[in-house]
């Protein structure tokens, strides 16, 4: 078996960069990309021909690859990649960005990727319709990877999601009004980062009650918002790291995706869900913990996927950091929101910054590990985990 620590610490985040979003739908995708790359560039104290890796996640049609670098002005590049266009996998693509400067195939990998509001449009015209190849992965045999199941009418992402807090319901008891707590909390983060869409735009827990519903019982407020918006992060060596101005994020330890007939990314592990289990549920031992020497005790701020709020306090659960059947209560009472004693996606995450796929909430813990976080800012941070249900995750620190 491999040495499951031998990542840990080897590689660092130098350089963040994003954008402001956005819903305009005459916006440049290619241009938030080209502004986020030169950001991070200069916030890690390099010139553009220092980058010689690239790692594309969530980019236009146009942005292929092929094309790509020279679009950007990168004219070193000896290493690149090029992922499936979706981002619950960030920490992966991350941790083959860190493997690439380990193994010298690149000394400095920019990580791009950006939230497309053209790219969701798509989508759901494709749901509509059933004519876009960006959807038609929901009427594969045995429904899509949401849930998505044509034939019977379901055709909302989020109706999987759901489905999944109706069984949370059904299990545990507790109000559906109590996810609230998720999307008021986010919302209040939101106001701290003048680059989310609804800073400035708070709202109260009678908001969220008054939010018409999607799918019950899930409101409109409990859905993400698409937008344009685009972020980088610059990989290196943990050596290389020592020379660039700001203090470095170690990358300490990352997971990857798991698969299989109990995990569903929108619904905890043993709900019951499409063809899980329903059983008894406790949280294993992660080898993302493992690998970086911590514990779920141990994290300081969690960056959590928020495609839909439910998310949150599955999370919470699936992850251990607390029991079964507890998280709707122990969110409660503004626990995870500014001035509580566990903040979570601190940016406002995709609830109300922009749905990133985890690449905002990346960059927002690069920031708060380095104290710069401006008026969001949690005093005295030096370990935060980004998660999904998925079961990817990363754990970045500062020493």
């Amino acid at each position: 078996m491999p040495d499951i620590i031998s990542l840990r610490d080897r590689t660092a985040i130098v350089g963040v960069g994003r954008t402001k979003a956005d819903r305009n739908p005459d916006s440049d995708s290619l241009l938030h990309l080209g502004r986020a790359l030169k950001a991070a560039v200069e916030d890690a104290g390099l010139a553009r021909d220092d980058i010689d890796g690239i790692l594309v996640n969530h980019v236009p049609d146009e942005g292929a690859m092929d094309k790509l670098p020279e679009m950007l002005g990168l004219k070193s590049i000896t290493w690149a990649f090029q992922s499936w266009n979706h981002g619950r996998q960030q920490p992966s693509l991350i941790a083959v960005a860190a493997m690439a400067v380990s193994s010298g195939l690149a000394k400095r990998v920019a990580c791009l990727s950006n939230g497309q509001f053209f790219a969701a449009q798509r989508a759901h015209a494709g749901i509509q319709t059933g004519m876009n190849p960006v959807a038609s992965e929901m009427f594969r045999e045995g429904g899509g990877p949401h849930l998505e199941s044509p034939a019977y009418g379901l055709v909302s992402i989020g109706g999987g999601a759901a489905m999944a807090m109706r069984r949370y319901l059904s299990n545990y008891g507790g109000a559906g009004e109590k996810l609230g707590a998720v999307a008021v909390a986010q919302r209040a983060w939101a106001q701290y980062n003048p680059d989310a869409f609804f800073c400035g735009r708070p709202i109260t827990i009678d908001d969220y009650r008054q939010s018409p519903y999607v799918v019950e019982p899930l409101r409109v407020l409990d859905h993400c918002v698409p937008g344009n918006s685009a972020f980088c992060l610059i990989v290196t060596t943990s050596e290389q790291a020592r020379d660039c101005p700001k203090p470095p994020v170690y990358i300490s330890g990352v997971q990857g995706s798991v698969s299989g007939r109990e995990r569903f990314v929108f619904g905890r592990t043993g709900l019951g869900v499409g063809q899980q289990t329903e059983a008894p549920y406790k949280a294993p031992e992660m080898p993302v913990y493992r690998m970086a020497d911590v514990g779920s005790n141990d994290i300081q701020i969690l960056g959590c996927l928020d495609a839909f709020s439910p998310l949150v306090p599955f999370t919470l659960e699936e992850f251990g950091f607390c029991g079964e059947g507890e998280a709707l209560d122990w969110i409660q009472g503004g626990r995870t929101a500014p001035g509580g004693e566990f903040p979570i996606n601190t940016c406002g995450g995709g609830l109300s910054d922009v749905e990133s796929f985890g690449w905002g909430h990346s960059v927002d813990l690069v920031r708060q590990l380095r104290g710069e976080a401006g008026d969001a800012q949690v005093p005295g941070v030096r370990v935060c985990q980004y998660a999904s249900l998925d079961g990817s995750s990363m754990i970045l620190t500062r020493r």
